[in-house]
């Protein structure tokens, strides 16, 4: 476990990582075409993002997204 931020994506230090954790805040994942030539998602984590308000009933709905993303190196 190395909880080391501010890798440069496609850099020798990465490679060393078998497994990343990026967070992407918005539902733009561009972010991640970085790292598809090295490595590929292997799970998704969701989180809230907002929150509706309706005149009908369910009065409030909850909108989650993808926040996280774990990435396995393909080598």
């Amino acid at each position: 476990y190395n909880k080391t931020e501010d890798l440069v994506p496609g850099s020798p230090e990465i490679q060393s990582y078998t497994h990343l954790m990026i967070g992407t805040p918005t539902t733009d994942t561009s972010a991640l075409a970085f790292y598809a030539s090295t490595h590929t998602v292997l799970a998704k984590i969701s989180a809230f993002d907002r929150m509706k308000l309706a005149k009908s009933f369910p009065f409030v709905q909850l909108e989650f997204s993808d926040k996280i993303h774990i990435l396995k190196r393909l080598t």
